[in-house]
């Protein structure tokens, strides 16, 4: 069941995250999803441990161009441990924690057009997700 608060777009395969846990930095993680309020990122198994929900995200940065591109902090909300392709991962549901007002207007705005131009996602019974 579907527990977040606002929808949220895929971006899969087009964007890439930035970000800060204590002193650690990871570089090049694929965002999976993006909505007004947080952001799905993926990152290698091995970093599981620092990414316990409740852990403080520093310096969050997206790559993609049609997003502000002014860091910003978060929240790891939870984690789950995941398997594509005989690979091992994981998968961390992030919350912004300080969105200042000109990001969440161009995220808002970004996010609204991405809405309109995309076409929802089917499941194997040809029904939207």
């Amino acid at each position: 069941m579907e527990k977040r608060l606002h929808p949220r777009i895929s971006t899969e395969k087009t964007c890439t995250a930035r970000f800060r846990v204590g002193d650690r930095t990871w570089t090049g993680e694929e965002l999976r999803d993006l909505g007004a309020r947080g952001c799905g990122i993926r990152v290698p198994l091995a970093d599981l441990g620092l990414l316990a929900p409740g852990a403080v995200v520093e310096s969050l940065r997206l790559s993609h161009p049609g997003v502000p591109q002014q860091p910003v902090n978060g929240k790891v909300v939870w984690t789950r441990r995941n398997r594509h392709h005989g690979k091992e991962f994981v998968d961390a549901g992030l919350v912004f924690t300080d969105l200042p007002g000109a990001f969440a207007v161009e995220l808002e705005a970004y996010l609204n057009l991405a809405a309109v131009n995309s076409t929802p996602f089917i499941d194997m019974f040809g029904m939207p997700t």
